[in-house]
C-alpha cells in the first residue's frame, strides 16, 4: 500500500492530503498515481499502469511509517525518500546526502549476502548503511544469518501498522546464536545518526551509529559493558550495576559543583 507520492512539484505528499482524480507520481517508477480511499478504506495511491518492477505496492505500512518517521526526524528537505542510484541499480529508502548516509528499512527476511551487496554497492559510491530491522523478524531468541554476519551498523523498530512504534537499540549477551539475555529497549533519536572515531565493545571498526546507543553508555560507563559481559551476573545483577554506575557518577559531579 502507497501512502506517499511527488505532486507536480517533486514535493512529498501523504495520501491524507491529496486529493482525488488528479495526478501524483511515484516516488520509485515516476509513474502516474491517484488517489483511492475514504470513510472505510484507508486512503492510498496506486498506479494508473501498474508496474511489476515497483517496489512501492509490495511495501507494507509499518516500513512506509518507517520511512516517514525517519524523514520527519530532520529538517525539510535533509532526507530523501526512494531516491535511486542508477549506476549501481539501486534505491535507497531515506537518503541523507549531506552525510551521505543511506538508511536501508528491513522488514522482511533477507539473506546476509543481499545486506553485504548493498552495503558494497552503496560503498562504491562513497555512502555508509545503517539498518533498521524490524523486530517482526529479527531481534528474536535465535540471531537470523544476517544479523550473526553483518559488521555494519544496525538497529531495531517495533512500528506497526498504525505507524505506532519507535526506532531502538538492544543490548543482548549472545551464546552461539542464541540470545541469553537481553536490556530494555533503548529509543533513539535517529536524527542523531553521526560517523564515530572509535569502536566499541563488539562491534569493532563501526564508525556509524547513533548517539544515545548502548555503545555511548559503554564508553562513558566502561564498567557497563564489562558487567554485562560477565557471565557471573544475573541479567538484574548488571542492570543494578549499571544504575549505581550512574548514581554514583551524578553524586561526584554534584559534589564537584
Amino acid at each position: 500500500m502507497q501512502l506517499y507520492a511527488f505532486d507536480r512539484e517533486r514535493r512529498l505528499i501523504g495520501a491524507t492530503q491529496a486529493f482525488k482524480e488528479i495526478d501524483y507520481f511515484c516516488m520509485e517508477c515516476n509513474r502516474i498515481v491517484r488517489l483511492r480511499g475514504g470513510l472505510h478504506r484507508q486512503k492510498h495511491f496506486f498506479h494508473l499502469q501498474p508496474s511489476n518492477a515497483c517496489r512501492q505496492n509490495g511495501k507494507g505500512m509499518p516500513h512506509l511509517h518507517l520511512q516517514k518517521k525517519i524523514q520527519d526526524a530532520f529538517p525539510p528537505g535533509i532526507i530523501e525518500l526512494e531516491k535511486r542510484f542508477p549506476s549501481i541499480g539501486r534505491i535507497g529508502d531515506a537518503v541523507h546526502e549531506e552525510l551521505k548516509i543511506i538508511f536501508e528499512i528491513q522488514c522482511s527476511p533477507i539473506t546476509f549476502k543481499e545486506m553485504d551487496e548493498r552495503n558494497r554497492d552503496y560503498a562504491q559510491l562513497g555512502y555508509r548503511v545503517l539498518w533498521i530491522l524490524h523486530d517482526h523478524q529479527f531481534n528474536q531468541r535465535r540471531l537470523t544469518e544476517a544479523e550473526f554476519f553483518l559488521k555494519s551498523a544496525y538497529y531495531f523498530s517495533n512500528m506497526n501498522k498504525e505507524g505506532q512504534g519507535e526506532i531502538y537499540d538492544q543490548f543482548a549477551r549472545v551464546r552461539g546464536i542464541v540470545r541469553k539475555q537481553r536490556l530494555s529497549h533503548l529509543p533513539l533519536d535517529i536524527s542523531q545518526v553521526c560517523v564515530a572515531n572509535g569502536a566499541g565493545p563488539s562491534r569493532e571498526n563501526w564508525q556509524l551509529r547513533v548517539k544515545g546507543d548502548h555503545l555511548d553508555h559503554c564508553q562513558a560507563f566502561p564498567e557497563y559493558a564489562v558487567t554485562f559481559a560477565s557471565k557471573k551476573k544475573s541479567l538484574w545483577e548488571m542492570v543494578l550495576r549499571f544504575y549505581k554506575i550512574v548514581f554514583g557518577t551524578l553524586l561526584a559531579k554534584a559534589a564537584e559543583s
